[in-house]
């Protein structure tokens, strides 16, 4: 089921969106595609099956190009407990091969750092994830416009208030400020440069 699912236009045809979806114990999801898009999948509890087998857990990004007009499929691999995952497509028609990133959330404490990062051509993707502890101030140099959105925790990000689930766009390079207002927060940063469209 998907819990929240925040959306970009980025033309008249395509969005970025990224969603945070559970999948009950036992249960399995097909997530269809409108457009031909770079697919992430990032557990946050739990762990996923895909339909080709290959499991991904918590502290791995697993990345995908799909072509338009097809679905992805995913499975809770757990008899009792629910897994949670965010889900986010970026619209393109460049093709990048499947790929696991994996990440330490100890290791980045109190910094946004790079988790995974695609490049064809001009074109160019980065997501980044701070993990930041109460109080803590930020500042993340982007390298063109980005769309965040706050995984857990309260957030002042760019003089805007954002509470978990809310998500915020800007549309230019720049540094990005952030200060985490609640223990435990986290933010994803998904920067991106000449979408093929």
């Amino acid at each position: 089921m998907i819990l929240r699912n925040r959306v970009l236009e980025v033309s008249n045809e395509a969005s970025i969106a990224i969603s945070e979806i559970t999948i009950l114990p036992g249960e399995k999801l097909d997530l269809g595609t409108n457009f031909p898009s770079l697919q992430l999948i990032i557990p946050v509890v739990g762990e996923l099956k895909l339909e080709s087998g290959l499991f991904v857990e918590t502290g791995e990004v697993w990345s995908k190009f799909i072509p338009k007009k097809m679905s992805l499929s995913l499975e809770n691999p757990f008899d009792k407990d629910p897994v949670h995952f965010i889900r986010i497509e970026v619209p393109t028609r460049n093709f990048y091969s499947e790929r696991t990133f994996d990440f330490e959330l100890e290791e980045i404490a109190n910094k946004v750092f790079t988790i995974a990062e695609f490049k064809n051509g001009d074109e160019s993707f980065r997501l980044s994830l701070g993990n930041l502890q109460g109080r803590t101030d930020v500042e993340h140099q982007s390298y063109g416009p980005s769309f965040s959105m706050a995984v857990t925790g309260v957030f002042e990000f760019e003089n805007c208030l954002l509470e978990q689930g809310d998500a915020l766009s800007i549309n230019q390079s720049g540094i990005l400020e952030m200060e985490a207002l609640t223990t435990e927060a986290m933010i994803l940063i998904l920067e991106y440069k000449n979408l093929n469209l």
